[in-house]
């Protein structure tokens, strides 16, 4: 594993770093930045992951910031993609994997405590894979666990791909079976979740796998409120499935409802 990061930063925060080539090729998980065991409250802002070149074997679950531990986080304002800052550059390309790739995969075990994920961009990412496990793929945001999340607030919505171009969040899906294809942003946490004000466009999934279902919102447990939210755009061809697969804007599979 290689990597450069600059930055100068207090406890308890991580602003204005530069995360770059960061990548574990191998059966074990990749992060950025990991916070496990006694981490709580963390402020991860301003910051900026990309890579100089192609990556390949995406054996496990990989991606730009994993939380497993705590909750009162704050996410914002950082940008995960691309070849330079601000996911300029030339595209943040994996040719190859089995694994899941993840923006951000936050799974936080304090009950109650809010966690804001907003004003981030995930875009200028490409993946090619062939799993076979019945799982989505690629993933922009993915919140699990107990805790009480707010996914996008007024004026700083996340934007998971592009509203004006076209190809930002892509997926070439292989597999001879089983897995799916893009979900933008997934909620598995039992508390009050908030997914408002969010951009998902510029989606693509390609490949040979037929039925890789994509869902741009999926909340699966919790009770949440999905309103606000900007699908595509009224540019043609922002969200663009070229395998035989559906596609969902929104999914509620929670007992709570919505």
């Amino acid at each position: 594993m290689t990597g450069v990061q600059t930055c100068a930063l207090p406890i308890y925060t991580i602003d204005n770093c530069h995360f770059i080539n960061i990548f574990n090729a191998s059966n074990e998980y990749s992060a950025c930045i990991a916070l496990e065991s006694n981490s709580n409250a963390w402020t991860i802002t301003n910051n900026h992951f990309y890579q100089n070149s192609n990556y390949a074997n995406c054996d496990s679950i990989s991606g730009f910031i994993f939380i497993a531990e705590g909750g009162g986080y704050n996410i914002s304002g950082n940008f995960m993609g691309g070849r330079a800052d601000s996911c300029g550059g030339a595209t943040y390309t994996i040719t190859s994997g089995v694994g899941t790739f993840v923006g951000i995969y936050f799974d936080a075990l304090a009950s109650g405590n809010a966690n804001t994920i907003d004003n981030n961009t995930i875009a200028n990412i490409s993946y090619t894979c062939t799993s076979t496990n019945p799982e989505p793929q690629l993933i922009g945001i993915l919140t699990d666990g107990i805790s009480n999340f707010t996914v996008g607030t007024p004026g700083n919505g996340n934007i998971i791909g592009s509203s004006t171009d076209s190809n930002s969040f892509v997926l070439i899906n292989n597999a001879a079976f089983g897995s799916y294809g893009i979900f933008g942003v997934f909620n598995n946490s039992t508390g009050n979740v908030s997914i408002s004000y969010n951009t998902i466009g510029g989606i693509t999934l390609d490949g040979t796998r037929d039925t890789a279902y994509t869902i741009l919102i999926y909340n699966t447990n919790g009770n949440a409120t999905i309103d606000k939210n900007i699908h595509g755009n009224t540019v043609t061809n922002k969200i663009k499935i070229n395998s035989n697969s559906e596609i969902e804007a929104i999914i509620n599979d929670s007992t709570l409802g919505m």
